[in-house]
């Protein structure tokens, strides 16, 4: 028997079998249905011939799998790490040499530019002296003292 049942099996009765085959979800009545067949039960036993053959062949060149490489994914956080690494010793050093980040040590031989007084100075003199007393011009109504 061959794979031409499966081509020419117009109502798809041994598709259950080809499903079943791969490991998808069968119906399991279209499945018994299906070996019930004389063609079902040589499709099945193509079909697992055929899945043997594949398995004992060596694959292509082309279609091995290349060894993963791990220096890829140990790349890029490696390479983070140095971009930062750069940027806080730079910025380090530039804020050493500019000094702009250090503050200035007090030159204690300069005189200060203020004056010094005895006392601390008055008020000024008032223009108008306004005077509340209760009851007549002035009331509380917050109710508080």
């Amino acid at each position: 028997m061959s794979m031409d049942l499966a081509t020419s099996d117009p109502e798809g009765r041994l598709e259950a079998i080809s499903a079943f085959v791969d490991g998808e979800w069968v119906d399991p009545d279209a499945l018994r249905s299906a070996l019930a067949l004389e063609e079902g039960r040589d499709y099945l036993v193509d079909l697992l011939k055929l899945r043997a053959a594949v398995a004992e062949a060596e694959p292509l060149v082309a279609s091995t799998v290349l060894p993963r490489r791990q220096f890829r994914s140990l790349l890029r956080p490696m390479a983070a790490t140095a971009i930062a690494f750069a940027a806080l010793a730079g910025g380090y050093v530039a804020g050493q040499r500019t000094g702009t980040l250090r503050p200035a040590a007090p030159d204690h031989t300069r005189l200060p530019d203020i004056v010094v007084t005895s006392s601390a100075p008055e008020p000024p003199k008032p223009t108008r002296v306004i005077k509340l007393e209760p009851g007549r011009n002035w009331t509380d109504r917050t109710g508080g003292y």
